[in-house]
């Protein structure tokens, strides 16, 4: 219930400055804390971790990639899947390694405004992704199971 609540259009905090996902990230330590019944001098990152529960930067990007997926996959609203392209879908030559790996397109702006928006931040994130996850063979589940994994592998959130 906690989490339902601190994800909740969390993706509009893409690319803001910490001080603004800091309370949020308070607030998922105290429940944290309050669900393992553990005491506020002992450190965080290995009760969220036995949680299974990512960090609130992470969560956001998290979710992110997967709104992209499922446009990927359009099982997302149009007004979403038209925002998103394939690298192959633009006039491209074909056999490039970006068409094999399903890269997107990543719109310029001129802006921090518009550097924050989905249109931007989207391909932007999924094009971070190891081609071995950008696979669009694998399925929905199979996809966000291996993608918190690697979030959990790669963020370097418990280190």
């Amino acid at each position: 219930m906690i989490n339902s609540k601190i994800d909740y259009c969390n993706s509009l905090l893409a690319k803001t400055p910490r001080t603004l996902t800091r309370r949020l990230q308070s607030v998922q330590n105290s429940a944290a804390r309050l669900i393992t019944h553990t005491r506020r001098r002992e450190h965080i990152k290995p009760i969220l971790k036995e949680l299974h529960w990512l960090p609130v930067r992470s969560r956001i990007d998290f979710k992110i990639i997967s709104i992209v997926d499922k446009c990927i996959r359009r099982e997302a609203p149009d007004y979403l899947v038209d925002v998103i392209q394939l690298v192959r879908n633009v006039d491209r030559p074909t056999g490039l390694r970006s068409n094999v790996t399903c890269s997107l397109v990543t719109p310029r702006t001129h802006s921090v405004l518009g550097d924050r928006s989905f249109r931007v931040q989207g391909p932007k994130l999924w094009n971070t992704l190891p081609p071995d996850l950008r696979d669009k063979t694998s399925t929905r589940l199979s996809f966000l199971a291996r993608l918190k994994t690697w979030f959990f592998v790669s963020s370097g959130a418990f280190d």
